[in-house]
């Protein structure tokens, strides 16, 4: 079993001996939630880090520096599952990180130039093989692609998002704005 905090799986709270079907991998087995948490890693996410990343002024300066920093210090300082970058969404608290993330895009979108920062992303959106993290994709499971007609590897406004039946297949444009008609919620900052 080992130390709930330092590796293994975990075996107290809600997800003690909970049986996940996801990973690890690309595999479906039946496991525990493992998780190896790592000081070290998780300061990649420290408020100076997020600082940095919220005072670039360009979206190809801003989205490395949040991917390169906040997220992967997440991923990485829960360890265990969290650090596979196919089957990491197995572990509960990858939705708490990502979520988290959102409200830093946020903080990022909503600063100065804001009305430039909802229109702007570029570069590839479909991982390369080999990256460390994602283990290699089995000759049976595609490369992920757009949707209707989208070739999905170089990411634009219009580049559409597949929701794969769970709603209609929407732009990145149609998400950008988290206060719009399509996904309408806010952040609200905690009260000091």
């Amino acid at each position: 079993m080992g130390d709930p905090f330092r590796g293994g799986c975990i075996t107290i709270g809600p997800f003690a001996n909970y049986t996940n079907s996801l990973g690890p991998s690309y595999q479906v087995t039946q496991h525990c939630i493992d998780r190896r948490i790592s000081d070290g890693a998780s300061s990649r996410s420290s408020q100076a880090n997020v600082d940095a990343c919220l005072a670039k002024t360009t979206w190809e300066a801003a989205w490395p520096c949040l991917e390169g920093a906040p997220h992967s210090g997440g991923h990485g300082g829960v360890g265990g599952q969290m650090t596979n970058g196919v089957s990491s969404p197995g572990d509960a608290i990858f939705y708490l990180h990502h979520t988290w993330l959102d409200k830093v895009w946020w903080n990022w979108q909503a600063g100065r130039n804001r009305g430039e920062r909802m229109g702007r992303v570029a570069g590839r959106n479909v991982q390369a093989d080999g990256l460390p993290g994602f283990p290699a994709r089995p000759g049976n499971i595609p490369k992920p692609t757009g949707a209707d007609g989208d070739s999905g590897t170089e990411t634009t406004m219009g580049h559409v998002l597949n929701m794969f039946g769970n709603g209609p297949n929407k732009t990145i444009a149609d998400v950008m704005e988290i206060q719009g008609q399509l996904l309408c919620y806010k952040y609200v900052e905690p009260k000091e």
